[in-house]
């Protein structure tokens, strides 16, 4: 009889032991679970910063554009009607009337 009770309290040694160091991996893993979350979350916060920040140079870069075209089609359109001036200029000296 006490060599079954101390193999009994030898396998429920056994089983404790298994059953902390079962724990003791869980409680690994998810530790790390939670610091993979986290660093998921930080990595998605940073690609939204960087996201708007793109999108805010695109827009930036548009409005440039915008603004760059606008000003030269005011330059071409000047430049028309000085033109148009001029040659109605040169032509009168020539001519003595401006032809049509």
């Amino acid at each position: 009889m006490a060599f079954a009770f101390s193999s009994s309290l030898t396998l429920l040694c056994i089983v404790v032991q298994v059953v902390m160091l079962r724990e003791q991996k869980t409680n690994e893993v998810e530790a790390e679970n939670e610091n993979l979350k986290n660093l998921y979350k930080e990595e998605q916060e940073r690609w939204k910063a960087a996201s708007k920040m793109e999108k805010l140079k695109e827009s930036n870069a548009t409005v440039s554009l915008e603004n760059d075209v606008s000003a030269l089609e005011y330059e071409i359109n000047v430049s028309h009607q000085e033109c148009g001036a001029n040659l109605d200029d040169i032509l009168e000296d020539q001519f003595g009337s401006v032809i049509k």
